[in-house]
């Protein structure tokens, strides 16, 4: 949901274009996985941000926490959520989509109480940030503050909740391949929205 852009002052800047984002590892956003996630997001994203802005007239919107956490500051934090690899939930009779979903925002319930810094896994530095969040937000007729397209989103690595091994006789070491996930109770919705 933000994509690093180098430089436009600095010559040699062109050659750092599409290169991955600090905490990403290996693999570029602008590499296929992360193109057709982009490409795929940016559109849902766009769409779920309108139904919400019909939904609740004047919702004012944040990427930013510490303006979620500011007095009198946005009350809907937008954030993007890794859900890939170890972080993926283990297939459910439900739908795949709406697991991962969970994941995210767990991830995100998770990190709450750390406001108004929450630490992001992802980020654009050393480059400058294009954040297609916040556009996202201002097409779909949120109230963003304009600035934040020029700002790094808050970027969560989901993980799943660990259960006890069968083999380990009842200890949960979380280590190895017998590492085994379970569904966990339903959200709160106090747990993920802040009080006003």
């Amino acid at each position: 949901m933000s994509v690093p852009v180098p430089a436009a002052d600095r010559a040699d800047g062109w050659a750092a274009l599409g290169r991955a984002r600090t905490g990403e590892g290996n693999r570029a956003w602008s590499a296929g996985a992360g193109a057709g996630a982009l490409a795929t997001g940016i559109a849902q994203a766009g769409w779920l941000l309108a139904r919400l802005a019909g939904t609740v007239p004047g919702v004012r919107a944040t990427t930013r926490p510490d303006r979620l956490a500011a007095p009198h500051g946005p009350r809907l934090l937008l954030a993007e959520a890794l859900v890939s690899g170890a972080g993926k939930p283990v297939p459910t009779a439900g739908d795949p989509h709406a697991a991962d979903a969970e994941a995210a925002a767990r991830a995100l319930a998770g990190r709450l109480p750390g406001l108004p810094r929450i630490a992001t896994d992802v980020e654009c530095a050393p480059h400058g940030s294009l954040n297609l969040l916040a556009a996202a937000a201002l097409w779909a007729g949120m109230d963003l503050p304009a600035d934040e397209l020029r700002t790094d989103v808050l970027v969560l690595r989901a993980r799943p909740a660990r259960t006890q091994p069968r083999e380990s006789g009842g200890r949960a070491t979380g280590d190895g391949p017998e590492r085994t996930y379970r569904s966990q109770p339903p959200l709160p919705i106090r747990s993920i929205v802040p009080d006003s």
